[in-house]
């Protein structure tokens, strides 16, 4: 079976890298402020599908976001 990587949800380490910190409450400040859907984890942590952060990218215009702060670059794998 082929992964496809639009169904995968994003590791920590991913997030880590594309939000530009470990700490799981800034991450989801961050989801939040940058309008990225996410699931709170039992754990605390946020669970981000791939295809969401593709398809958020695609949708807002570069001007009127913040996506910038993301090292998009980092989790492309």
């Amino acid at each position: 079976m082929q992964d496809n990587m639009m169904d995968r949800f994003l590791t920590k380490i991913e997030l880590k890298e594309m939000l530009g910190t470990p700490s799981k409450v800034r991450q989801i400040e961050l989801l939040a402020q940058n309008r990225i859907p996410y699931i709170e984890r039992e754990d605390g942590y946020a669970s981000v599908l791939w295809g969401t952060v593709q398809q958020v990218l695609k949708a807002t215009p570069p001007q009127q976001t913040q996506i910038q702060r993301f090292n998009i670059g980092a989790v492309n794998g």
